[in-house]
């Protein structure tokens, strides 16, 4: 009976801990958006609040607030975008590592890994070829 090669990296670049990541990052970048966006319409939201605006006024603050909402609703989907571009970045090169070491483990001593010029994991690659 084959022996069953050893866990490598598995929590380094597990899906559920990618899932995890990329949640508190859309999160965290979120909540920033808002607090930046807040700011800038602190004057607009106490206005707005506040009785006796004439109509034309209120109509003009309605309008803004609308462009609130969008802003904030942009915000939301560039956060997701920007982690996931991140994320993406970040564990692909982790999941070329261990898919090699696998392979490794496996008795398939001809395994090569490839390098790039950006690439951050150029030196344990370079150290993996020898």
């Amino acid at each position: 009976m084959a022996k069953k090669p050893p866990e490598i990296a598995k929590s380094a670049s597990s899906p559920r801990l990618q899932g995890k990541f990329m949640t508190f990052a859309t999160i965290t970048l979120f909540l920033y958006s808002l607090f930046l966006i807040a700011i800038a319409y602190l004057p607009q939201l106490r206005e707005y609040f506040q009785e006796g605006l004439s109509p034309e006024r209120q109509a003009s603050l309605n309008d803004q607030l609308m462009g609130l909402i969008f802003l904030v609703f942009f915000a939301l989907i560039a956060s997701i975008m920007l982690v996931m571009i991140f994320v993406h970045r970040f564990f692909s090169p982790l999941h070329k590592v261990k898919d090699k070491m696998l392979k490794l483990m496996e008795k398939n001593l001809t395994v090569r890994m490839g390098t790039e010029e950006n690439d951050d994991f150029k030196d344990i690659a370079e150290e993996f070829n020898r």
